[in-house]
This record gives structure tokens, sequence and C-alpha cells, in this order.
């Protein structure tokens, strides 16, 4: 749910919502390392 959140807030952010945002970038960013893991020891392609 955060992660569709923060893709569809890109196109217009409100930067009064930093603070809740940053929860997302965080949860957003370590998915995003979690996927290179997984796509450099299974060969997944996302």
């Amino acid at each position: 749910m955060c992660y569709y959140f923060q893709i569809s807030s890109l196109k217009s952010v409100n930067w009064h919502d930093l603070r809740v945002m940053g929860v997302c970038f965080k949860t957003l960013r370590l998915s995003l390392y979690e996927i290179e893991i997984m796509r450099e020891r299974f060969g997944f392609r996302v």
C-alpha cells in the first residue's frame, strides 16, 4: 500500500507530507535492495 502511494504521489508531491513519505522512501528502498538480491541469487526479472 505504501509503495502504490509513493509511486502515485511522485507526479504531485505534497512536500508537507515529507515525514510520512520518508517512511515510504525507506520501505521502498529496502524493497528495491531485496529485489536486487533476489535477482542476483535466483535470476528473477522484475
